[in-house]
């Protein structure tokens, strides 16, 4: 991997913890990268959003270490308010921020962040942020792990979904439909995984590769509406990273490399969904398919490419003019002084 320039010092500020998707995609991953790439780069806080939810002095604490350490920049994933009024505080002082944010949550990121990174041309969109930079979510998946026997794994076909616990009414529903239909119903079983003690199968991330690979087609059904139209495409470039044979619901975010037919089969509707099922009952089909969507999927988002968009952002902030302040409070203007002494 190229290095760059090594005087660079970025810090992170990280919402979560590596059991949350948008904290390792958007947070400790690309800070592996960078450290791969000879960057100085420190995770300063994570699991922030559960230790900070008001003033402290473990927060006032926090905001000194950032302020004296020397940061170029400093990233901050999933943005609560104390990270708001961090930024402030920091920006105050003549450092550079980013936000980070993964879904449609609104906040005034051009008043207290220098830019914003989103992972969709949608959410940009919907969160109306002048300062945005659209990045997609990079590969998690190790790239020696991957299908190579693409025999049915049983009499029945195993489907596998993979999801946030925030799915679980809608996926349980939508599954109890695909069973319900006479086409596919004696022909698979369906797998799910997840959070809590609802799913067949525990989501852990130490495991969840292993049980996809011992499935033989996976599935990525979106509900509708405005929230998730913006989602990324993470899910899927895993599926396909893995060398998974995939059906997806057609979201913007893949329109750039999703083929039909090629690399996935995309699906409108239960109907379409059962469709494609009865297709890849073909094990010639999951195999073509299969290839297809690993060499695609690595070809889009391997760490390397994705986190050389990460660096040119942040270089580019770096090397931008900081922009106009807010308008801070004395009381703020105040605390960001005494910080820094």
């Amino acid at each position: 991997m190229p290095e760059t320039n090594k005087t660079i010092k970025v810090g992170w500020c990280i919402s979560g913890d590596m059991t949350v998707a948008s904290s390792r995609l958007q947070g400790f991953h690309v800070h592996k990268e960078f450290l791969q790439r000879g960057i100085n780069s420190e995770i300063v806080a994570s699991d922030f959003n559960s230790q900070h939810t008001n003033y402290s002095g473990k927060l006032l604490g926090l905001a000194r270490r950032l302020l004296r350490n020397g940061y170029d920049v400093l990233l901050f994933e999933r943005p609560n308010w104390m990270m708001y009024k961090l930024s402030l505080w920091c920006r105050l002082n003549g450092i550079r921020t980013i936000a980070i944010r993964c879904d449609d949550i609104p906040g005034e990121y051009d008043r207290y962040f220098d830019a914003t990174i989103v992972p969709t041309g949608k959410l940009k969109a919907l969160l109306s942020v002048r300062r945005a930079f659209v990045i997609e979510d990079m590969i998690e998946v190790p790239p020696k792990v991957f299908k190579n026997n693409y025999a049915a794994s049983g009499e029945r076909l195993k489907v596998v979904w993979v999801g946030h616990g925030s799915y679980r009414d809608f996926i349980s529903q939508y599954l109890d439909r695909l069973s319900s239909l006479q086409s596919i119903s004696d022909k698979v079983e369906f797998v799910t995984i997840s959070k809590g003690n609802w799913p067949t199968h525990k989501w852990s991330l130490d495991t969840v590769f292993s049980y996809i690979l011992n499935c033989d087609i996976a599935i990525v059904p979106m509900p509708e509406g405005q929230q998730y139209v913006a989602k990324s495409a993470n899910r899927l470039n895993m599926f396909m990273a893995l060398g998974m044979p995939t059906i997806a619901s057609p979201l913007p975010a893949y329109e750039s490399f999703a083929r039909h037919g090629e690399n996935c089969l995309l699906a409108t509707s239960i109907e379409e969904f059962a469709l494609g099922i009865d297709m890849l009952q073909d094990q010639a089909t999951r195999e073509k398919l299969g290839y297809h969507a690993r060499d695609c999927a690595w070809m889009h988002f391997s760490p390397e490419n994705i986190s050389t968009q990460w660096l040119k952002v942040v270089e580019r902030v770096i090397s931008s003019p900081l922009q106009s302040q807010m308008a801070a409070g004395l009381q703020d203007r105040i605390l960001a002084w005494i910080f820094n002494i």
